[in-house]
C-alpha cells in the first residue's frame, strides 16, 4: 500500500547522463536516487548542512555540492566517497560567502608535448567572485 508523504524539499537536481535525482531536503539532508527503481545511492545527513547548490559532472558520475559557508565537495556516486573536499580562498584568507551556482565545463591547455584536456568545475558565490578547480 503506497502512503502519501509531504517531502519538505529545498533543492533538486537531474542526473542529465543517468537516470538518477539528488535531493536536498529542509532538514539539510543529501538524498540521491535512482529514478526509475529509487534505489539509495547516497544519503548524507550530518556533514550535508547548508547545502546551497548543486551540480552534475558531465560524465554523470560525479556531484559537486556547494554549501553556504563556501565549502565544495565532490562525491562519486558509485562509489558513494568524496572525492575531494575544498574550502573557498580568497587572496588566502578564508571566507564564508555561499556558493550560489557551479558549473563544469572543458580546458585545453597546450604544452610542449600535446594539447592537455581537463574538466573543471568553475564555482560562483554570492559576493560574485569566483574560482576553477580541477577534477
Amino acid at each position: 500500500m503506497l502512503v502519501d508523504r509531504i517531502l519538505h524539499v529545498e533543492l533538486v537536481s537531474l542526473c542529465p547522463q543517468m537516470d538518477i535525482v539528488a535531493v536536498v531536503m529542509r532538514n539539510g539532508a543529501l538524498l540521491v536516487n535512482r529514478t526509475t527503481s529509487w534505489q539509495r545511492l547516497l544519503a548524507l545527513t550530518e556533514e550535508a548542512a547548508g547545502i546551497s547548490a548543486l551540480c552534475w559532472g558531465p560524465d554523470g558520475r560525479h556531484l559537486a555540492v556547494g554549501h553556504c559557508l563556501g565549502k565544495l565537495s565532490v562525491f562519486d556516486i558509485e562509489t558513494g566517497t568524496s572525492v575531494k573536499d575544498y574550502v573557498s580562498k580568497a587572496s588566502s584568507i578564508h571566507h564564508h560567502h555561499t556558493i550560489s551556482l557551479m558549473w563544469w565545463g572543458k580546458s585545453v591547455s597546450s604544452s610542449n608535448r600535446a594539447d592537455l584536456e581537463s574538466t573543471k568545475l568553475a564555482v560562483s558565490f554570492v559576493k560574485s567572485s569566483c574560482f576553477t578547480t580541477e577534477l
